[in-house]
């Protein structure tokens, strides 16, 4: 109940029990209202004493605590709605810096696999042109080997081979003289 309203019920009320005492009390009435100072008595007025003590006693004593209590409560609840949302927006701009930062570590990381890559290929390339080298310079080294051999063989066999081909057409020759 808000101050102005608790303070402007008892104003109210000593109004309305002045009005009623008067009319009970005064004897030059007129007749359209006469007719109601007999339906008032002092029994009205114990009974309104009753209602306002009763009223304080309870505001005092029943009103009050229970309004501090929900108010204490209301605040509570605004305190921690408050804080719950604070934590979540705390909670959003961490995870958009960790979504910026993980976004950033997988760039840097394809930078580096890429220039790996780059690296290994590059090496890679270095290591079969120095390999291609190496067997040219092997296979030039085994053609002058068997040219050197052929050659040699060629020397040795040469004069072999002419008496062998000599034989064979003698011998072919005498069959067909045969």
């Amino acid at each position: 109940m808000s101050r102005i309203t608790a303070y402007a019920l008892p104003v109210f009320y000593a109004l309305l029990f002045g009005a009623i005492w008067l009319l009970h009390h005064s004897k030059g009435l007129p007749e359209s209202i006469a007719g109601l100072r007999g339906a008032f008595d002092y029994s009205l007025l114990v009974m309104l004493a009753i209602f306002w003590a009763v009223y304080f006693l309870a505001k005092r004593n029943l009103f009050d605590p229970l309004a501090s209590v929900m108010d204490r409560r209301g605040r509570f609840v605004r305190e921690r709605a408050e804080a719950r949302d604070r934590a979540e927006r705390a909670l959003r701009e961490a995870r958009e810096a960790f979504d910026r930062r993980l976004k950033e570590v997988r760039q840097e990381e394809q930078a580096a696999v890429e220039a790996l890559r780059q690296e290994l290929s590059a090496r890679r390339d270095q290591a079969l042109a120095r390999e291609r080298q190496a067997m040219q310079a092997e296979m030039e080294s085994a053609r002058a080997r068997l040219e050197a051999e052929g050659e040699r063989a060629r020397d040795e066999l040469g004069p072999a081979a002419r008496s062998i081909a000599g034989a064979i057409i003698a011998r072919v020759t005498n069959r067909h003289a045969m």
